[in-house]
């Protein structure tokens, strides 16, 4: 039997008001707090990709990066 984790209507509400806000932000601060996020995966996935080294094994930093990011939501 398939239950519900999440109410569609607290779902619906929490996005239209990141919406809201974001229809008031600079553009230029958005864009560089995601610029800055994004700079700061890439160094992550870098310390892993070291630490996978280390181990013996090779892994790119794109797919360290991406392991990584798939980390976090677990």
């Amino acid at each position: 039997m398939y239950q519900r984790v999440y109410d569609r209507f607290f779902l619906s509400t929490m996005l239209a008001g990141i919406v809201g806000l974001l229809a008031h932000a600079r553009v230029t601060l958005v864009a560089g707090a995601l610029a800055l996020h994004l700079v700061g995966l890439i160094i992550t996935g870098e310390r892993w990709r070291v630490v996978i080294a280390a181990m013996g094994s090779r892994v790119t930093l794109a797919r360290a990066t991406l392991i990584n990011l798939a980390g976090i939501f677990v």
